[in-house]
């Protein structure tokens, strides 16, 4: 589904897609009005169709869904390279001769790009920095902070965005800590060392996901844990696998250990998350 994005203040995109390592841009023409009428190549003769590479060295292609009045213009879409320097897409040149250009946002982030960062609201991003440190990064207001937490996160591993202003990471020893925003900043608020439900702790390279177990709204952090060497197959890169998931409940702004499931016998779970 095609959803309109308005960069640089330009001529409104609507659609975006990726194929064979180009961005296929379609703004509107001159008969945006008339009845969509499908063109020989696929697009709606309402539309021009227009494309482009991402920039140099692109790990990952970032969604920012629109809002009108965003000042300065919300891209839609961001690219994030291995340096972890942010790009946008601005429209030039006007209905005549538009074209196509990639501009670099002065936001200085030194975020791991190993993992694409978590979105934890509509432009904020978070992910963990070359230090350990959880970087927030914001898009839309060109602005970033980073929060040094009581152990180093590990760059394996991505974030997970349990609301607008709550995110749970995964340390290089296996902690699982919880990061909020507070009057304006972020800081870490709990942590969840190894051992303390009868774990081995969070796989380095989890993935961990947010879900609604219960189906009454709640949210429930599920984290792959309890590594173990006893599957020798190493697809994923190593011969650590997880032996069991881990479900954290969420709930008055805090993380409390609600089941476990273990892989039975001598099995394990071959994936990096749920």
């Amino acid at each position: 589904m095609a959803r309109p994005i308005r960069p640089g203040g330009a001529a409104p995109l609507a659609a975006a897609a990726l194929l064979g390592g180009a961005i296929l841009l379609a703004p509107p023409g001159p008969r945006a009005g008339a009845a969509p009428a499908e063109g020989r190549e696929g697009v709606p003769r309402t539309h021009r169709l227009l494309t482009t590479s991402p920039p140099n060295r692109t790990k990952w292609l970032l969604a920012v869904p629109p809002k009108k009045g965003d000042s300065p213009p919300a891209a839609g879409l961001i690219a994030l390279n291995s340096d972890g320097e942010f790009y946008h897409l601005r429209l030039q040149g006007g209905s005549s001769s538009p074209r196509i250009v990639w501009e670099q946002y002065p936001v200085a982030s030194s975020l791991m790009v190993h993992v694409p960062p978590v979105r934890v609201s509509r432009g904020r991003f978070a992910g963990a920095g070359r230090d350990g440190v959880l970087y927030i990064v914001d898009v839309l207001k060109r602005d970033w902070e980073f929060v040094r937490p009581s152990v180093p996160l590990s760059a394996l591993s991505r974030p997970a965005s349990l609301a607008g202003d709550a995110v749970a990471a995964v340390a290089r020893d296996g902690s699982i800590l919880l990061f909020r925003r507070r009057r304006g900043h972020w800081v870490q608020t709990q942590r969840i060392p190894p051992g303390e439900d009868g774990d081995g702790g969070a796989m380095p390279d989890a993935l961990p996901v947010v879900a609604d177990l219960a189906g009454d709204g709640g949210k429930h952090l599920i984290v792959p844990a309890s590594p173990s060497g006893r599957y020798a197959h190493g697809v994923l890169g190593d011969a650590l696998e997880p032996t069991e998931l881990r479900a954290y409940a969420y709930a008055g702004g805090r993380l409390r250990f609600k089941a476990a499931y273990r892989a039975g016998g001598e099995g394990v779970f071959e994936a990096l998350g749920p």
